[in-house]
């Protein structure tokens, strides 16, 4: 009996050519092997200004706790956060990195 090729139409369950996303390495931990997963997946679009970032994806740009980032928001040195729903609220991507150059620009004033 001949064997049949299988064809895969999920490009999800494409075989992964990259080995560093396979598992981490010797010198690496688990964390940055997700990290690594995790940059690999998401792209940026010259057209991007208005792209949408989670809190927990603010609170892991800014190195800041939820606790800290609702308490500068409450005084008003953070940037507004989008309300997309009764318990759901997000950031304006460039907002948040403009906020972390004029901290970067702050430090050296």
């Amino acid at each position: 009996m001949a064997q049949e090729a299988s064809i895969n139409l999920n490009p999800a369950m494409a075989p992964v050519t990259d080995p560093s996303l396979i598992h981490p390495d010797s010198t690496g931990s688990w964390m940055q092997f997700r990290e690594r997963q995790r940059s690999t997946m998401s792209t940026t679009h010259a057209n991007d200004n208005f792209a949408l970032i989670s809190l927990k994806d603010t609170c892991a740009m800014t190195s800041m706790s939820k606790t800290m980032i609702h308490r500068l928001r409450s005084e008003g040195t953070f940037p507004a956060a989008v309300c997309l729903g009764e318990k759901r609220i997000a950031f304006v991507r460039e907002e948040v990195t403009a906020w972390i150059k004029a901290k970067i620009i702050a430090r050296a004033a």
